[in-house]
């Protein structure tokens, strides 16, 4: 194993832990927040029902840390094996899509500085994984190449 799939490796046992934590956080929003009380919330000037707010928040956080947490233990498989690093780039990058959309909504919600930090630490973490599969894939390729070349 050569020591950019050991460092993806790392990278994604890191972004499985934080994306574990994320899906905490979800379940914690989906089943009940202590601390929103009352029937309705303000949320850019407009009143919504705590319980939907509440729903809706928990569904796409969870969904999102859990999808974030495929990628991530997809990549430590992917890890050991160039040869099937491919899709996981591919996964990785629309990973990395979906968390920048989420950071562009939190910043036209006005979350950015509330939880939109979450966003953009999976974003990087994405960004990064999808770097180093490329490389990976890229180191990969060109040793086969080499190899045709010297059967050929």
């Amino acid at each position: 194993m050569s020591s950019m799939q050991k460092a993806l490796r790392i990278i994604c046992i890191l972004s499985a832990i934080w994306s574990a934590l994320g899906c905490v956080v979800g379940l914690f929003i989906l089943f009940g927040v202590p601390f929103v009380l009352g029937d309705s919330l303000i949320a850019g000037g407009v009143e919504v029902d705590a319980a939907i707010a509440r729903g809706v928040t928990g569904s796409i956080v969870l969904m999102s840390f859990v999808f974030n947490l495929f990628v991530a233990l997809l990549g430590i498989s992917g890890a050991k094996d160039p040869a099937k690093i491919g899709v996981f780039k591919i996964i990785a990058l629309a990973a990395a899509g979906l968390s920048f959309l989420g950071v562009v909504l939190d910043v036209i919600s006005g979350q950015l500085h509330d939880v939109g930090w979450s966003s953009i630490v999976s974003t990087l973490f994405m960004i990064i994984l999808a770097s180093f599969a490329s490389e990976i894939q890229r180191v990969y390729l060109s040793k086969k190449m080499k190899e045709l070349k010297i059967h050929g």
